[in-house]
């Protein structure tokens, strides 16, 4: 342990600070390595080299990134320059209070760690644009971080939140909340006032309800709402005219808004894995719409003005049961690629030589189930003739 003293007091030193016994930085390092255990004693090392190096050099960016730290020295509160501090890749379960005295950092990184609380200070870092909390084992939030308000990116994905905060409400400079991968049964209403957010994602959580303040994300631009337990969505979905993703994938919808056809710059679409009966005629408002995909659900059959979705170029209905589709859906614009799945639906032998036949002559690449007893028929319906080939 001499010889970490030692080390330390050598790079004060090489500074132009020569530290007796008594200094409170240098004492504190020391302790704190010899609270160590052996396989963390190298890392420790490493981590008070950096830490000493950012605070003679008074350098604004410090990365203890990936040093399977298990603590962090208080001391580390004094590095008042601090602009970005990676924290991230260790086996942390806390961080020290003292993180809160470093008011100009604009960039905090504590993914991938096992941190289970974070300390009221880190309600002071006014200054924070972004803050990557992902992959720990957060189940609360400190309401404090509603003071936080210049953050732009939060990321508090893949952690055990139950609840959040309705100070998150005052983060109005948040435009990409990642929430994702917890167990949230509901979100405040005061989400809400979030109007700048233009990414968001709530996926694979335990959500039955969304608040119709969803409505107010009129610059959102990808949402992010598959895996939970969602029945219906309210119709303020309408509101995100801005919307360019929705990932529904993997809930309990059986019906959508018909306002879901306000969404005329909408890209893609996945409703995988739901209970869709129906869908409303409104969906053939979707111009811009390239990518729907309704596999594993439960229609019967579809709206003709589908077939109204000019820009589509991929469409997944498999596993449903559809006995037919709209002919104008394999009638695409001139020069556009389109393919259409049809895999594991109740389609008559007749209907898939028929619909085979028609995808041909258009350019469309269909993919569909066929009885056995007549595949050979439909196969040759479906092979490219010799000019095409």
């Amino acid at each position: 342990m001499k010889a970490a003293k030692d080390f330390i007091n050598g790079l004060l030193s090489r500074s132009g600070q020569l530290v007796g016994a008594q200094d409170d930085f240098a004492k504190s390092l020391q302790d704190w390595v010899k609270l160590a255990a052996p396989d963390e004693i190298g890392s420790r090392t490493e981590a008070i080299k950096r830490i000493i190096e950012a605070r003679n050099d008074k350098k604004i960016e410090l990365s203890l990134s990936g040093l399977r730290l298990s603590s962090i020295p208080e001391q580390i509160g004094n590095l008042a320059d601090l602009v970005s501090l990676n924290l991230g890749s260790n086996q942390l379960t806390t961080i020290p209070a003292e993180i809160g005295n470093l008011t100009a950092l604009t960039r905090l990184d504590l993914c991938s760690n096992q941190i289970n609380t974070l300390p009221a200070e880190i309600g002071n870092l006014t200054a924070l644009k972004n803050l990557n909390l992902r992959s720990n084992q957060l189940e609360t939030i400190p309401v404090e971080i509603g003071s936080l308000a210049s953050l732009t990116n939060l990321d508090l994905g893949s952690n055990r939140l139950t609840t959040i905060p309705a100070e998150i409400g005052d983060l109005t400079a948040l435009t990409n909340l990642n929430l994702g991968f917890n167990r949230l049964d509901t979100v405040p209403a005061e989400t809400g006032n979030l109007v700048a957010l233009t990414n968001l994602d709530l996926g694979s959580n335990r959500l039955a309800i969304f608040p119709a303040e969803i409505g107010n994300f009129t610059a959102l631009k990808i949402l992010g709402l598959s895996l939970n337990q969602l029945k219906t969505l309210p119709e303020e979905i309408g509101n995100l005219t801005a919307l360019e993703s929705l990932n529904l994938y993997g809930n309990q919808l059986t019906t959508l808004p018909t306002k879901i056809g306000n969404l005329v710059v909408l890209k893609l679409l996945d409703l995988r894995f739901n209970q869709l009966n129906t869908l409303p005629a409104k969906i053939g408002n979707l111009a811009a719409l390239k990518g729907l995909n309704i596999y594993g659900n439960q229609l019967t059959t579809l709206p003709k003005e589908i077939g109204n979705l000019t820009a589509l170029t991929n469409l997944n209905l498999g596993s449903s049961k559809l006995t037919t589709i709209p002919d104008s859906l394999l009638n695409p614009p001139e020069g556009l690629h389109r393919s259409i799945n049809l895999q594991v639906n109740p389609i008559s032998t007749d209907e898939v030589i028929r619909l085979s036949a028609l995808a041909r002559a258009r350019g469309v690449a269909l993919n569909m189930s066929i009885q056995d007893s007549d595949a050979d028929q439909v196969k040759y319906l479906w092979q490219p003739t010799e000019h095409n080939s």
